[in-house]
């Protein structure tokens, strides 16, 4: 499933108005529809003599700055934490250019996190997106390449090169059925090749191109409160750190909506959940005791169907993009299922909205992923006990990274923890 207009993070993605030659999406009822758009290849289009904007004319010229010849066109890719936009030199070029602001803004997740700690987070958030590219450049992982980059007082910019294909979200429906399969098995041979990198015996995120294990900084994900502040060594202790994060956001909440007496109950029966997910997490992870389970492997966190790239002919993945969240984790939660056919975790369509939609149908999703499990099992055994024994740990982690910062009171994290677990007793305990 997948989301634009959302906030950065969540996967309900709402359809809108845009674009032509739809591919099929499915609805979380299942039903295929032939007339949801979509998103756009742009949402603002500028061309050198047009109107710019203070802001835009700012970037215009940074841009220019960086890559030594003026800028003759642009198209906005994305406008939240980060500017994204694809530009065309007077030099024929084409290149991604993106800045990253550090002070707080309109797309700040909360507003009373102290600034500085804003501004850190959105700095680290930009050196560990060039160290992680800057790594896999030494491999055959198609990423793309680093142009040139730059840091300000107040924002970073970064240039990149321009991948071939389109977006899975954009396109899978559109493939033939070979091309599917060619999708499913070239997606297999690249994360194979992720999963087996060689990368420090920690937890975190990759801090230098040279990934030594000095080199390894504090995970960095979605928001400031989400990301860790100390380098980790065991799974127990990234299952712990990770609930720690949502048991403070729940103990500094505030809601406009309830009573003080109100607010007191929802959050301690909230808090209440959440250890109950701490417990039953841990008790998963105290079962997968396997030393391959645990060796260090590489996890894109933000590896949705929009962050794919496809050949729109043969399927074949020609690109693995936006790195900026990544983590160095236990191989049981880096094995995963091609994101455009996921419907599990955050993804889950028992908890789909009207707007939620899906590159597949779900019969075509378990065929696909079977093809997957059995592909990867054929070429990595070790990797295939990963993807299997680890499905509903990494469906839970996904959950809770996704969907619960919007689940305040976590009445659904209790819903889906019980179908997921299928735990017996009161739904506040599971």
């Amino acid at each position: 499933m997948s989301s634009y207009g959302a906030t950065h993070g969540s996967h309900l993605y709402f359809i809108s108005l845009f674009a032509m030659d739809n591919p099929p999406y499915w609805d979380h009822h299942g039903v295929k529809h032939l007339d949801w758009p979509p998103p756009p290849d742009s949402w603002k289009d500028w061309t050198v003599g047009d109107d710019l904007t203070p802001e835009q004319e700012h970037k215009i010229r940074k841009a220019e700055e960086l890559l030594g010849s003026p800028v003759q066109q642009s198209s906005l890719f994305a406008a939240s934490v980060n500017s994204t936009m694809r530009i065309i030199l007077a030099d024929e070029r084409n290149v991604i250019f993106r800045q990253v602001p550090f002070v707080a803004d309109k797309y700040s997740h909360d507003h009373s996190i102290d600034a500085n700690l804003v501004r850190d987070w959105r700095r680290r958030k930009l050196d560990v997106e060039i160290s992680v590219l800057r790594f896999l450049e030494n491999t055959t992982v198609p990423v793309p390449k680093i142009i040139a980059s730059s840091v300000c007082n107040n924002a970073g910019y970064l240039v990149l090169d321009i991948l071939p294909g389109k977006d899975a979200l954009k396109i899978y429906g559109l493939l033939s059925d070979s091309a599917k399969d060619n999708a499913v098995m070239s997606y297999a041979l690249i994360a194979l090749e992720i999963f087996r990198l060689n990368v420090p015996n920690k937890i975190g995120s990759i801090g230098s191109p040279n990934a030594r294990g000095e080199d390894v900084v504090p995970r960095l994900v979605f928001t400031t409160q989400d990301s860790f502040h100390v380098v980790l060594n065991t799974l127990e202790e990234f299952v712990d750190h990770f609930i720690d994060g949502y048991v403070a956001r729940r103990k500094a909440s505030t809601s406009v909506d309830l009573t003080p007496e109100s607010h007191h109950g929802a959050r301690e029966r909230a808090l209440l959940i959440l250890e109950q997910c701490r417990k039953t997490l841990l008790e998963v992870c105290y079962g997968l005791d396997s030393p391959f389970l645990r060796h260090p492997a590489l996890r894109h966190e933000d590896l949705r169907a929009a962050n794919v790239l496809l050949d729109q002919q043969t399927g074949s993945v020609t690109g693995i993009i936006d790195w900026e969240y990544h983590s160095i984790v236990p191989a049981v939660l880096a094995a995963e299922y091609p994101p455009w056919l996921s419907y599990t975790g955050p993804n889950d369509p028992r908890f789909g909205s009207d707007g939620s939609a899906y590159c597949c149908s779900p019969q075509e999703s378990a065929y696909y992923q079977d093809m997957y499990a059995s592909i990867v099992k054929d070429k990595d055994p070790e990797y295939y006990e990963c993807l299997v024994k680890g499905k509903k740990l990494r469906d839970a982690i996904n959950w809770l990274q996704y969907y619960q910062p919007y689940d305040e009171e976590c009445s659904d994290t209790a819903q889906w923890m019980s179908m997921t677990f299928e735990t017996k007793g009161d739904i506040t305990i599971f």
